[in-house]
């Protein structure tokens, strides 16, 4: 639902409509005379529609309209009876852009991730910076819009190749899944401090405490983009990063091969916790927390804990997986109507 500001809008679904307005709207007085309100008089620099004259712009000597909001020019009406709209590629799709669509279409257009939605009687069109624009046209003798045809090309997962992928350790996903079970309390899976040493990276201290290092992977403490946890993804390959992660996932993929011993399977649980846990640390008061860099000190090795969400586990191991071999399970196809590309896996191909 819109603002009490954008439902004074009118909805306009034509050529004819858009030109019917502008002639039945004076302009603001020491204004150019292409330029009318769209909504309320006073929200003139936030809602109006400019008339473009350029023979160049227009089709058989016709104007085009533009309608804004602010200084973007969102939908646009052609003399042929096309409605073109472009959100641009200059910023990121906003809350406001699916208010000014909705109620000057007539349609639903709501945000979602980082697309504009828009839902129309038998189709749906989504609008993202990459593929920012859509040309709309109304049915004939009816009230009802329609999308001229479009392709919108995003990378998606390949069943038979991530299935694929799973097979090769499925040794240890039947592995995981089983210790996940004898190990989970109360829908966490958590393993101490003195588990955890000698398998991650640590930094150690006179008084016999550690804390566990910033950048699991290029030595460089503060580091923090090229670690393997929550936050820190795959990096582009132009990204100093790059190297350290893909050998530090190179050798976790190693751990979990179907003919690895089960000592190896331990260290790629121990490791999955501490990339996708929280830490618990009694010595300050206990409690979950996001910092895996505070210290422990050695009489709580054994109740300082890095926890999880036991049902994150499987997960975090596709994830890890499928953006190590990104170019195997990704394939680039068309994407059916509505339908938003995906960033994440478009990232992992970068």
């Amino acid at each position: 639902m819109s603002t009490p500001a954008f439902r004074d809008i009118p909805t306009l679904k034509s050529y004819q409509a858009i030109v019917e307005r502008f002639e039945n709207t004076k302009p603001i007085r020491g204004r150019s005379a292409d330029t009318v309100p769209l909504a309320r008089r006073r929200d003139i620099d936030r809602f109006y529609i400019r008339k473009v004259t350029n023979p160049l712009a227009g089709q058989f000597g016709h104007p085009i309209y533009q309608c804004f909001l602010y200084r973007t020019p969102l939908v646009t009406y052609h003399p042929d009876g096309s409605i073109v709209l472009n959100i641009g590629d200059h910023h990121a799709p906003s809350v406001s852009d699916g208010y000014f669509f909705s109620e000057l279409l007539g349609v639903q257009a709501n945000k979602s991730k980082d697309a504009i939605v828009i839902t129309l009687r038998d189709d749906k069109v989504a609008l993202t910076r990459q593929n920012p624009e859509a040309t709309l046209r109304r049915v004939e003798g009816t009230n009802n819009l329609i999308a001229d045809p479009r392709v919108v090309m995003g990378y998606k997962l390949n069943r038979k190749a991530t299935n694929n992928v799973r097979g090769r350790h499925g040794a240890f996903y039947r592995w995981l899944k089983a210790t996940v079970s004898l190990r989970e309390v109360n829908g966490y899976v958590s393993v101490c401090v003195r588990e955890l040493l000698g398998t991650v990276p640590t930094v150690s201290y006179a008084d016999g405490s550690v804390q566990f290092a910033h950048d699991s992977i290029s030595a460089r403490r503060h580091d923090r983009n090229a670690a393997l946890h929550r936050g820190a993804a795959k990096p582009t390959k132009e990204a100093a990063s790059y190297p350290y992660w893909m050998e530090q996932a190179a050798g976790f993929v190693k751990l979990i091969g179907n003919d690895a011993p089960e000592t190896d399977y331990y260290k790629a649980f121990l490791w999955l916790v501490f990339w996708e846990g929280y830490t618990y640390n009694p010595s300050r008061g206990g409690g979950l927390m996001w910092n895996r860099y505070q210290e422990c000190a050695p009489d709580d090795f054994d109740e300082c804990a890095f926890s999880v969400k036991a049902d994150a586990l499987k997960r975090a191991l596709d994830k890890l997986l499928f953006s190590y071999l990104a170019s195997e399970v990704l394939e680039y196809v068309p994407l059916k109507g509505g339908e938003v590309p995906n960033k994440m896996f478009a990232k992992w191909m970068e």
